[in-house]
Order: C-alpha cells, then structure tokens, then sequence
C-alpha cells in the first residue's frame, strides 16, 4: 500500500524575481484569479528596494537638515529640505501607485489559499481608519499626547494591539502554501492538482468542496 504522505504532487517552477515585477503591474486592479508566495514576497522584495534608499536619503536629509541649523548654514539648510521634499514626494506617489495593486496582490494571494478577500479588505480599512484617526488626534492635541486624557491614552494603545495583532494574522496567512483547485480557479503552484492528488477522504471532489472562507 502506497504511502500518501511519500506522493508529492507536482509543481510548477516557482515565479521569478522579474516576473514577479512584471505580474505585479500587468495585474495592477485584478482581484480575481490566484497568485503563489513566491509572487507575493519577490514583488515585497521589489518595494524594498525602491522604497528603502529613499528612507535612508529622507533620514540623512533630516539629519543634515539638524546639523546646518545648528551650524547656521543656509545652503545646506536648502539642499537638506530640498533633499526632504523631493523623497517625501517620491515615498508618497510610490506608495500611492502601489496601493491598489498591492490591494490586488494581497486578495488574489488569498485566494491561492482558498480564502475570500474579506480579511484583506478588513485589514485595509482599519489601517486607513487608523492612520486617519491618529493623523486628527495628533493636529487636535499639537502633538502634545501628554495633554491626551487617560482614556484617549488607553485607546490609541487598545488599536496599536489590534493592528499589530491583525498585521501579524496577515503575514502568517501569506505565508501559507497554495491550496488544490478552487472556485477562484486552478493553483498556480500544483497544476491539475485535483486529478494527480490521491484519492482519499480530504481529496476535494469539485473545486468548490477546497473553500475555506473566512
């Protein structure tokens, strides 16, 4: 008798550092369909490397920015906010392009795991509603939050919790491997994974017998 756990299904060659990049922007408001890890974590690869040498240049710039204050030197105080001004611009149209694809990119990795878009969707407007929410309290109180009352205090506490909880449930769930066959279509990782899968009692019989929504 053959031993199930010794079947390994077959796979397909994980995507690519470039095509990765290349999906990420060809599938740039496509929430239907499935993506694997290996698209996700190189397209997040990519964002580091756009976006941390203009966090390096912003921290340098500001750094500068301090020392030519102290120093009295107006030239440098010029080429420090210029150099603040152009990568906060850079870091706010990059995050911006990005915010929608990076939506897209999240719900179809979803997918690929036999989950619904729910969560993804749960995650954004929280995170939108919080940024927005801080960004108010902050102008509100000069961003003094030692005047902030003691219950506004253990609010703002209570909703980093549950942003960083909900951060770290999403991470575990993108890691995840791909799922069989599903009604969002075929596993980008184990092709005709239904058909070559052994047959036992957790084989899905249909696509629709592989969702797990949330």
């Amino acid at each position: 008798m053959i031993n199930e756990r010794e079947i390994t299904m077959e796979q397909l060659p994980q995507v690519g550092f470039m095509k990765s990049f290349v999906l990420f922007w060809k599938n740039y408001v496509n929430f239907k369909g499935r993506s694997r890890r290996s698209e996700y974590w190189y397209m997040m690869l990519w964002h580091l490397i756009f976006m941390v040498p203009a966090v390096c240049v912003l921290i340098i710039s500001l750094f500068l920015f301090f020392i030519s204050i102290a120093a009295d030197n107006e030239t440098l105080i010029v080429m420090s906010i210029l150099m603040i001004i152009l990568t906060s611009v850079y870091t706010f149209v990059y995050s911006l392009a990005t915010f929608i694809p990076n939506l897209a990119l999240c719900v179809r990795r979803f997918h690929d795991i036999s989950r619904t878009m729910l969560f993804p969707m749960i995650m954004t407007a929280f995170s939108i509603i919080f940024y927005i929410v801080l960004q108010i309290i902050d102008s509100y109180y000069d961003s003094d939050f030692t005047l902030m009352p003691m219950g506004l205090n253990i609010l703002l506490v209570f909703l980093y919790f549950v942003y960083l909880s909900l951060t770290i449930v999403m991470i575990v769930f993108l890691c995840f491997d791909s799922k069989p066959a599903n009604k969002y279509g075929e596993s980008p990782k184990y092709p005709s994974s239904i058909k070559n899968q052994p047959v036992t009692s957790e084989t899905p019989k249909t696509p629709g017998e592989t969702d797990n929504q949330l």
